[in-house]
């Protein structure tokens, strides 16, 4: 077992990384890794070649991700990573290419997202309970939404779905509990479809 860790300090904020990694005898590798920042933790492991952030801890108001940690590449956001965070913005970077279920349920305070470019596929209910989040654009060249995304979101009022999206179940969102949502989208998108069978506003784009 070996331990690595890196402090770096700029101006007044300063980083330090743990990498903790036990090598096995068939060269497979396990790594739980953790960034912290002053007011930023992400905590996680090594899945195929990229980093997993399964949990953050953070009173920060905007959380940036990095695109690397420990000189691993950020690219799936785990299943309830963010839960309950007090955060206004969270911005992701392009390498993130999946984001798991329930990733930023009752992010109560949670008034803007950027997602990158890089996202292939999110997970049911990753935008659940997040009661103060106006709009979501998901990115060009996105393929899967699990299942539903928007439940018990009060404020949303515009969700952009690209044609790429053609891996969409038969929901979408909440009618009930999503009062203000409108689907923006392509005419003759899956998205396009899905919102008009479960009777949510829809605004071609």
């Amino acid at each position: 077992i070996s331990q690595n860790t890196q402090t770096t300090e700029s101006g007044n904020n300063s980083a330090t990384n743990n990498d903790n990694k036990d090598v096995s005898t068939n060269n497979n590798v396990n790594s739980k890794t953790t960034n912290s920042t002053k007011e930023t933790k992400f905590n996680g492991t090594v899945e195929d070649g990229v980093f997993c952030i399964t949990g953050v801890e953070s009173d920060a108001e905007e959380i940036i991700v990095p695109s690397q940690i420990n000189g691993v590449k950020v690219g799936k956001i785990g299943d309830h990573a963010f839960y309950t965070l007090p955060c206004k913005s969270i911005v992701l970077p392009d390498s993130v290419f999946y984001i798991g279920e329930s990733a930023f349920l009752e992010c109560k305070n949670l008034e803007q997202i950027s997602l990158g470019n890089g996202i292939k596929t999110i997970g049911v209910y990753a935008f659940q309970s997040c009661l103060k989040l106006k709009s979501v654009s998901f990115p060009e060249g996105m393929e899967t939404i699990e299942g539903p995304l928007f439940i018990d979101d009060e404020k949303l009022e515009e969700v952009y779905i690209p044609i790429s999206v053609v891996n969409l179940p038969k929901r979408i969102a909440s009618t009930t509990t999503c009062p203000k949502i409108v689907i923006v989208t392509p005419a003759g998108s899956r998205a396009e479809a899905v919102a008009k069978g479960q009777g949510l506003p829809v605004r071609n784009k």
